[in-house]
């Protein structure tokens, strides 16, 4: 999910007069923070067709914006992800003004992937259709000029600190999120896909504005209460509001974006309980899931999922705000057909060719149907399409090749359109985001779901070497990879993911066994997530169907099943390896509380900070529970961290002082101190005795102060910045004695 922040900047908001004595003013614009997705997740909605042959033939087609980024502190990897997610939006806008991004990429801390807004928002600029804000970028393509040249358009941070997929193909596994894929993202709410809208979780009252200024936001006055409801902006700001924002039962009446959406009003995420930050500023979730085209600007996007393309309805909602489309939408893709009926397609390929083409080693066919040719407001259904495979359709042969401009849809098993448009003329490419059977759709451009008698070449299929398999692998389990602990405490949970996506037949999905390294039996728990966080009692599941939480070491294995109803006896695969982790008893020290213990020892502050060594052991004893390796302030003062309750005898080493033992020593929540004096000082080697080799040490440095390097301030015991009879007369108090020891 997305959460809308309002940023502070420190750019001066403007007001200047440009003509009839309007004044120009402008607002720091919404900024939304990017957390990681609730889901993990498996899909790939590839850039356009039309967008894809666009930049990959640069030099033939300019594109409709041109867009500026300083990137700070980018990795190259990071900058190629955001810089293809920069080369997507400037094929789908167009303007004459150049588009400036600033973007930072820094560590952000946990739990945000990055977050994207205008810097600034204009209302009254020359040229405006009204007197609402405008987005900065979108501000400067309606006048027509940059209006705010020493301002980027759009600020963009990017957290340093995640686990990224840099490609740009949208093939991240499971354990990744695609980079592109939220530039893309942010760089939407950078172009002015964003609401002012705002609940006061204290008073409960809804309104719409930026801190305490109230704006009419050009977003903002698409949004309906209900279908063909009363406007969002109409409602009295407090409670009526709030409940609006909280109804479920918002909508957009933006023209071309209903259109885009087979003429219904897009729902806009609107939750019964206020998300903040999400509310009001996205697509609605459960309308346009993973999957759909027009899925980029929900509120949630997965690791394991990519969606490079806008989408036609968000396309659609900024063109009617003022953007410019490139290449227009004002004919989205045509999902009206004919023949054979206007719900199913031709299954000629099905009967002459099994389908799809495939590779079968060596190289992919080219099938050509060429007893008839194909006609306007026609489509073919076409199986066995492979997810990733690269197919083209073609019907640039025949006799009537060429007589009229076709227009093809490419419409995936779950409606998804993967490519749309003329292509080359007469044959289209596309890579499948789907397995399944394909409608492919072919009509005269401009002219959707009208037939005409005219054929127009041979339809044909073929498919890029390699891409295809004809003998592909219909289920395969891949292993785990532990993202958390693997000892496990009762009161504790642990994260595993899957290290590349598995293969899973339709109907069926993915699970793991837990098998007892002590009785060699296990539980098998299907239906998990790529991504599973569990603790010993499998997140309340043993308990609630009757077994006992586990404890000690476990197996898992990751397995798929193709039955979802029955799918522990239809496992098609197990994983080839397995993980280890081990469930902890309560009463084992790994998991008893810790406390933190002070420590303080009398000490001279001009000798400086001393190394200091704590060992805590069973009273009585030299059994060593735990040992602490620190510096002791000038001050005398230290902590030792992560100690378990308990009693201990604590043996205490100062870097040239003999030890002491403190006996019995109880560690409580929030307990005792420990406190040292009377340290013997002379242990200069530090070997816990002082004896003839500290002297030596000692007349080693005698006479030299701490301005010569052949100063020992170890030598110095009473720190008085010279090695002299003092010291000897210390050290003497001391000869021959030893230091304390466990045990004794």
């Amino acid at each position: 999910m997305y959460f809308k922040s309002i940023f502070s900047t420190t750019f001066v908001v403007l007001l200047s007069s440009f003509t009839h004595g309007q004044v120009m003013e402008s607002l720091p614009g919404p900024i939304v923070v990017c957390p990681p997705g609730e889901f993990a997740g498996l899909h790939r909605t590839h850039a356009p067709q039309a967008i894809l042959d666009k930049m990959n033939s640069r030099d033939a087609d300019d594109p409709c914006a041109t867009f500026v980024v300083t990137y700070v502190d980018f990795p190259p990897a990071a900058e190629a992800a955001f810089q293809e997610a920069v080369d997507i939006w400037s094929y789908s806008i167009s303007s004459p003004v150049t588009i400036k991004i600033y973007a930072e990429w820094s560590n952000l801390g946990p739990g945000i992937l990055g977050s994207a807004g205008p810097a600034l928002i204009f209302k009254d600029f020359a040229n405006a259709p009204d007197g609402s804000y405008y987005a900065s970028a979108l501000a400067d393509q309606i006048a027509g000029t940059d209006i705010s040249p020493l301002t980027p358009d759009i600020l963009a941070s990017f957290n340093s600190n995640f686990s990224w997929y840099f490609g740009t193909d949208g093939n991240n596994p499971f354990n990744q999120y695609d980079l592109v894929s939220v530039v893309l993202h942010e760089i939407g709410h950078g172009l002015g896909f964003s609401s002012t809208a705002a609940l006061d979780q204290g008073t409960g009252d809804g309104d719409f504005g930026l801190g305490t200024a109230d704006v009419n936001y050009a977003f903002d006055e698409y949004l309906l209460l209900g279908i063909n409801g009363v406007a969002l902006t109409s409602l009295e700001e407090g409670l009526v509001l709030a409940n609006a924002f909280e109804s479920n039962n918002v909508f957009c009446n933006s023209p071309t974006a209903i259109i885009a959406n087979s003429n219904n009003q897009p729902k806009i995420y609107a939750p019964l309980s206020w998300n903040s930050g999400s509310s009001i500023s996205h697509w609605d979730e459960n309308t346009f899931s993973t999957g759909s085209i027009n899925s980029l600007m929900t509120p949630q996007i997965a690791n394991g999922e990519s969606i490079h393309d806008p989408g036609p309805i968000t396309l659609g909602l900024f063109e009617d705000m003022g953007w410019v489309i490139c290449g227009t939408i004002a004919n989205p893709p045509c999902l009206d057909w004919i023949d054979p009926s206007p719900t199913a397609g031709y299954t000629n390929f099905n009967t002459l060719f099994g389908g799809a083409p495939c590779d079968d080693g060596s190289g992919c066919p080219f099938n050509e149907i060429t007893t008839f040719e194909v006609n306007a407001a026609e489509a073919y259904e076409v199986e066995n399409f492979q997810e990733n495979g690269v197919y083209t359709f073609s019907i640039c042969n025949g006799p009537g090749a060429g007589s009229w401009i076709p227009e093809f849809t490419i419409i995936a098993p779950s409606g998804a359109v993967d490519a749309f448009g003329a292509g080359t003329g007469c044959a289209i490419s596309w890579m499948a985001s789907e397995s399944g059977t394909y409608l492919i759709v072919i009509n005269e451009a401009g002219q959707c779901g009208i037939a005409n008698s005219t054929g127009n070449g041979y339809p044909a299929l073929t498919c890029e070497d390699g891409t295809a398999d004809c003998d592909p692998i219909t289920c395969l389990a891949q292993s785990l990879i532990l993202t958390g602990d693997s000892a496990i405490c009762p009161d504790q949970s642990s994260t595993v993911a899957l290290s590349s996506p598995h293969i899973i037949p339709p109907g069926g999905g993915r699970g793991i066994y837990f098998e007892s390294a002590t009785s060699l039996s296990g539980i098998y728990l299907s239906g998990v997530a790529a991504t599973y966080s569990f603790n010993n009692d499998l997140n309340g599941l043993l308990s609630a169907n009757g077994y006992t939480p586990f404890l000690g070491e476990y197996s898992l294995t990751a397995y798929v099943y193709t039955n979802a109803s029955n799918p522990t006896n239809s496992i098609c695969s197990f994983a080839e390896s397995a993980l280890n982790v081990n469930f902890l008893d309560e009463n084992d020290p790994q998991c008893l509380p810790t406390t933190s213990v002070n420590g303080n020892v009398v000490w001279n502050q001009n000798c400086g900070e001393r190394a200091i060594v704590v060992s805590f052991y069973q009273p009585g004893t030299s059994v060593l529970n735990l040992q602490f390796s620190g510096m002791m302030n000038d001050a005398g003062n230290f902590t030792v961290p992560d100690l378990d309750l308990g009693s201990y005898d604590a043996l205490i080493k100062v870097e040239g002082l003999l030890a002491k033992i403190i006996n019995d020593f109880e560690v409580s929540a929030g307990g005792d101190e420990l406190m040292l004096s009377g340290l013997i000082r002379g242990d200069i080697n530090n070997n816990n005795s002082i004896n003839i080799v500290d002297l030596s040490i000692l007349n080693a440095s005698y006479g030299f102060s701490s301005a010569s390097p052949n100063y020992n301030h170890l030598a110095d015991l009473n720190c008085d910045g010279a090695v002299n009879i003092v010291d000897i007369s210390i050290l003497n108090v001391g000869f021959g004695m030893v230091g304390a020891v466990a045990g004794n």
